[in-house]
């Protein structure tokens, strides 16, 4: 019947099925980690590990310039182009951003130092960390584009649990605080990211030969894409940015510490829409009515789903907190419900912005992304003015309510489908 999906047969399915529980595997490490730190780094100093995070989220765009996007685009035109060559001169793109990064994080150290509360002498690290992160990225990409799920999969595993293992080394024998979370997490980076560069040259994927026009091609590609991800993350990261100038470190460390709990609603969606996306894109290309009504009912479905594990999430939080964090982070079960429903939009916005993708309508998606940052800018600073971190978790809440509405609009406009004809 229509509701039948044979999985086994589908090889789109089974290699997303791989991905789904890498990554949900790959999230779940940080997550186990969090009896551990909140025992051993107090809200402050958590606060600082977090903030480090926030930094290497906003360097990582502006250092990789979406090459790793480019560089799935183009193996497809792998019969036009010399594809080695192009690696090596995406490469080289990535390796001339990293200077120029590094040179305005020199200039602007202590500037940095004081929004953030990450250490003026740790910033530099930063830089360091998103080019090696670069470099593993190539190499998992070049893996995800010719089917080779287990590979990509072991790698990303590999890295997080070698992070993992470093730090409770680090912490707990040594006692270096939230320095030895740092640490752990720069030397995954460099090290993982030295082995990628030993295995993309040991598969031939990197030919070292210059060519201007390869540069331009990956350039054209990547650049346009840096506001639509920097709006993605401003959505993300700014309430950590105001709430550590308003608050103060320790009520960040407190506050996400409940984001990363509510956050699970993202893994689970970001996990779901993997698998769906191809998915999906197969129905809409056969064009045939009662596949597309099959599609949007699978929508309702889920929204209603994610909606109520969302609301369990939220509503079990105290009890959960209560035995899987230390005691001074108890308070931030507070904050779960908004930050799970938020992401329970965000997983909403996801099924549907799919929708504009397939069209290819990238404009309207990033004019959506960039509006509703300007939105969680505003939202965040008055709030978290006026409430400290709860208005955090309001702002963030309401920021994906809006992305999702919004989306959704721009979809019933741009494709017409039987949306309420498929509820009868």
């Amino acid at each position: 019947g229509l509701f039948s999906v044979n999985i086994k047969s589908n090889s789109l399915l089974r290699t997303s099925g791989i991905y789904t529980l890498t990554n949900m595997f790959n999230a779940g490490i940080p997550f186990l980690l969090l009896p551990l730190l909140t025992r051993y780094l107090s809200p402050e100093e958590f606060g600082i590990t977090a903030m480090f995070t926030v930094l290497f989220s906003f360097c990582m765009p502006l250092i990789s310039i979406n090459i790793n996007g480019t560089i799935n685009r183009n193996y497809y035109d792998r019969d036009k182009i010399d594809f080695s060559s192009y690696v090596f001169n995406c490469i080289v793109i990535m390796m001339t951003s990293t200077v120029l990064i590094s040179f305005i994080v020199y200039f602007m150290s202590s500037k940095l130092s004081v929004w953030t509360s990450v250490p003026d002498n740790w910033i530099w690290t930063v830089v360091v960390s998103c080019f090696f992160q670069t470099l593993t990225l190539i190499n998992l990409v070049i893996w995800q584009v010719q089917m080779k799920p287990k590979q990509y999969g072991i790698y990303m595993i590999l890295q997080t649990a070698f992070s993992a293992l470093l730090t409770i080394y680090l912490l707990v024998i040594f006692d270096y605080g939230w320095e030895g979370r740092l640490a752990a997490q720069v030397v995954g980076y460099v090290l993982f990211g030295i082995v990628s560069v030993f295995m993309l040259t040991r598969n031939k994927w990197i030919k070292y030969r210059f060519n201007v026009d390869y540069i331009k091609d990956a350039l054209k590609y990547g650049i346009p894409l840096i506001p639509h991800i920097i709006s993605g993350l401003i959505i993300t990261m700014i309430d950590r940015v105001f709430l550590t100038n308003f608050e103060g470190v320790e009520a960040t460390g407190i506050y996400l510490v409940g984001y990363q709990i509510g956050s699970m609603i993202g893994v689970l969606q970001d996990a779901f829409n993997r698998a769906w996306t191809p998915w999906l894109f197969d129905k809409l290309k056969k064009d045939r009515i009662e596949l597309k009504m099959l599609a949007i009912r699978y929508t309702y479905v889920y929204m209603v789903v994610i909606l109520i594990i969302a609301l369990i999430l939220g509503v079990s939080a105290p009890l959960l907190l209560k035995y899987l964090v230390g005691n001074e982070y108890h308070s931030a079960s507070q904050y779960v419900i908004w930050i799970a429903l938020g992401f329970a939009f965000n997983g909403m916005y996801k099924m549907v912005t799919n929708y504009l993708f397939y069209l290819k309508r990238t404009g309207v998606v990033a004019m959506i992304t960039g509006c509703t940052a300007l939105l969680n800018i505003i939202l965040s600073y008055m709030f978290i003015y006026s409430l400290g971190a709860s208005g955090a978790a309001y702002a963030t809440c309401i920021s994906f309510l809006v992305s999702f509405i919004g989306t959704w609009i721009a979809v019933i406009k741009l494709y017409p489908l039987p949306w309420i004809a498929t509820l009868h």
